[in-house]
């Protein structure tokens, strides 16, 4: 029993056996084949295909580059109370609308800066005659007479 047992074992491990040589030489065969392949579509253009979709790649990502940047400029057209850029001459129109108000702007800037400088000038000589005018108080609370200072500086002269 243990004898039959023991033959239909190695009869079956002589089919496996066999059956992995064939497998083995399939998948040998396949790869050779699958290098065959490989090999003609590289001579027949496959590099081409690989060029295409990695063109195809950049161009995706130039094409959302772009979208996003247009994007941005409709919310800040529509920031600036502008119509969007439609066409070349919407595009133009927002252009010279917008050097215009830049104008504008260094203009209002330039005149408040003038402003400033004048009303910094004005309250330095406002303070110096305040501390005159605070001097001559302090001078007149000092003194008898009320006659100015300068006068009594003459008279001491004198």
């Amino acid at each position: 029993m243990l004898d039959t047992r023991l033959a239909s074992l190695h009869l079956e491990l002589e089919k496996v056996a066999s059956r992995l040589a064939r497998l083995q030489q399939l998948r040998s065969e396949q790869s050779l084949r699958r290098d065959a392949i490989r090999q003609a579509m590289s001579a027949n253009g496959g590099n081409r295909l690989a060029q295409i979709e990695a063109e195809i790649g950049r161009q995706q990502s130039l094409k959302d580059e772009r979208a996003r940047r247009s994007a941005h400029y409709e919310q800040l057209a529509q920031a600036l109370g502008l119509s969007g850029a439609a066409s070349d001459e919407s595009f133009h129109a927002n252009q010279r609308a917008i050097d215009s108000g830049q104008e504008k702007c260094v203009a209002l800037r330039n005149e408040c800066q003038n402003s400033l400088t004048e009303a910094g000038v004005l309250v330095r000589e406002l303070g110096a005659s305040h501390g005159e005018l605070t001097v001559e108080l302090e001078s007149l609370r000092q003194r008898r007479s009320n006659i100015p200072v300068q006068m009594l500086k003459l008279r001491e002269l004198l």
